[in-house]
């Protein structure tokens, strides 16, 4: 299914319902970052919070529903959300003012999508170590890096910025 909005804005480069194979799609994608980023619309432009997948698909722009959707799942430390897998899926009752527009929301993954997060330097699960459990280690990296990490990598990291007096865990 070609989607109109697809023909009419070919070149956008954010996710939208366009992108969607169909209605009913789910699509479960890790995040690999969140930046803010000056963003085009209607009414001209504005600083939006932007969500990237390590998956071949287009940055999300962040509203605030799918943002606190996010930090019920992951808590509220956006920082904490890289390596996390979250849901996108169509929404026909998104309603922007009084107007029902449809739109794409997120939603934890199915619990057999919601493994171990993911390493960002390796791209192996991050594994339960020095005594914290997987979404321990990665919020922890994350916060250290500014990335999720696993322990092997984590130790790399850390030899990588011995010069500035880190320790890897």
């Amino acid at each position: 299914m070609k989607h109109w909005k697809s023909v009419v804005k070919p070149d956008c480069k954010y996710f939208g319902e366009q992108d969607f194979r169909s209605p009913s799609d789910t699509i479960t994608v890790t995040i690999a970052r969140h930046s803010e980023e000056e963003v085009q619309n209607e009414k001209g432009k504005s600083l939006k919070g932007v969500l990237y997948f390590r998956e071949n698909i287009k940055p999300l722009i962040l509203n605030v529903t799918n943002g606190k959707t996010i930090a019920k799942i992951y808590g509220k430390d956006a920082d904490g959300w890289v390596g996390k897998r979250i849901s996108l899926y169509y929404d026909p009752t998104v309603k922007v003012g009084k107007e029902v527009v449809g739109g794409t929301r997120v939603k934890a993954p199915v619990q057999s999508d919601a493994a171990n997060p993911v390493c960002l330097d390796c791209e192996g699960p991050i594994e339960p170590a020095s005594g914290m459990n997987p979404e321990q280690l990665a919020a922890y990296t994350s916060k250290k890096y500014g990335r999720s990490l696993c322990a092997k990598c984590a130790t790399k990291a850390a030899a990588e910025n011995q010069n500035k007096g880190e320790d890897a865990l």
